[in-house]
């Protein structure tokens, strides 16, 4: 796994903080990454990452507080104070946990090989309050 850097302005597509995969070392390695930041519904409403993958696989995608541990074991943050997009090249939508109260901020998306694809977080009600998040992608079993 490697961690990101969340480097601002990020606060749309062409500003987009690239997240590399690092290199898979053995095949039963899994390869994702991680960022931690802040978003805030008043001074900081959007966080945008821009990344590709070698191969063709299924991705979790969690949106956790900083301290949960290992693969997000609750549902994540609340749906209502921040969510994340899945989107693709073009700036299309395929995926948001926008008020999914079933799976919260914890979801899995198949993303195709040399695809650029973009993951947004969004702020939602965070009562004007910075709201620390860890942001995770990475290869299911």
């Amino acid at each position: 796994m490697r961690t990101i850097i969340e480097v601002e302005p990020n606060n749309d597509l062409s500003m987009a903080n690239a997240a590399s995969m690092p290199s898979r070392t053995k095949p039963e390695n899994r390869v994702g990454f991680f960022t931690f930041s802040t978003i805030n519904d008043m001074s900081d409403t959007v966080d945008a990452f821009a990344f590709t993958v070698t191969e063709t696989r299924a991705f979790h995608i969690n949106l956790c507080p900083p301290g949960d541990g290992p693969g997000c074991p609750t549902k994540g943050l609340d749906v209502f104070t921040a969510f994340f997009r899945i989107l693709d090249q073009s700036g299309n939508v395929l995926l948001t946990s926008q008020a999914d109260e079933l799976q919260g901020n914890i979801h899995s998306f198949t993303f195709d090989a040399g695809v650029l694809y973009y993951v947004t977080v969004l702020a939602g009600d965070t009562m004007t309050a910075d709201v620390e998040y860890k942001l995770g992608i990475f290869e299911q079993r």
